[in-house]
């Protein structure tokens, strides 16, 4: 402690307390967090698509034993405890239903991941508080907090921001640099031509593809799945 300092001490060295939550099989343990969108968005409302409405907020729920997307919610409002419920809402219903909101027809196989989780990892924050609790009480789900500034303890969902980050970047406009308000740099708002919903339906045909083809690193499953001689996809490590 005293050659790194406290605070590094605290983040990455001392010891960790508590029971790290382990998948037993799909649908078992569900991971959830947001971040904001890295892209601006316009109105729905504007004809001519020049209202600019800003960036949104996107829930991201994955199923930790298959690493299937299993719910997706995206939002202009901040992260909240509401924000957070309807993603968790969105992990555990029916995938038809809610795709046929945004205009999408899909079969049930397409995104075969529904039903309540028995845990959720989640961060030290909207879940955490009195009304939050209400989660556990009506569904019950027992909710996992991770350490404070540790994104490892949930790393399955921390990766899901990069992955949809490389995947948008080149293909949707509006997209927001690091260097985004600096001299010299074009304003991001005036390419912005998307609206939410229409951000939602290419991270859900985002989502699908990937639980369809994404191969699953063997050493990241249990020995079981493994040895079934399955396609190590989500979708057919869901459907095992």
């Amino acid at each position: 402690k005293l050659r790194t300092g406290a605070t590094k001490y605290e983040k990455d060295r001392k010891g960790r307390t508590g029971d790290k939550a382990v998948a037993q099989g799909p649908g078992h343990v569900y991971e959830i967090d947001s971040t904001p969108i890295d892209f601006e968005s316009v109105s729905q409302f504007s004809v001519d698509r020049t209202l600019n409405v800003g960036r949104g907020t996107v829930y991201w729920v994955r199923d930790q034993f298959s690493s299937a997307y299993a719910g997706l919610h995206i939002t202009l409002e901040s992260a909240s405890f509401h924000t957070a419920r309807l993603a968790l809402f969105n992990a555990f219903r029916d995938k038809e239903s809610y795709c046929r909101e945004y205009g999408i027809a899909i079969d049930s196989a397409d995104w075969p991941q529904q039903g309540v989780a028995t845990k959720v990892v989640a961060d030290n924050a909207e879940l955490r508080s009195n009304l939050a609790g209400s989660v556990t009480v009506d569904s019950g789900v027992s909710i996992m907090f991770t350490k404070e500034y540790r994104g490892d303890g949930k790393g399955l969902i921390e990766v899901s921001f990069a992955l949809q980050h490389g995947f948008l970047k080149d293909r949707v406009d509006g997209y927001i640099p690091k260097t985004a308000g600096e001299r010299g740099t074009p304003e991001p708002k005036l390419k912005a031509n998307l609206t939410i919903n229409e951000l939602a339906q290419i991270l859900i045909q985002y989502a699908i593809h990937y639980n369809k083809t994404h191969e699953v690193n063997p050493n990241q499953l249990d020995r079981a799945v493994v040895a079934a001689g399955i396609p190590l996809t989500p979708n057919e490590i869901w459907k095992w």
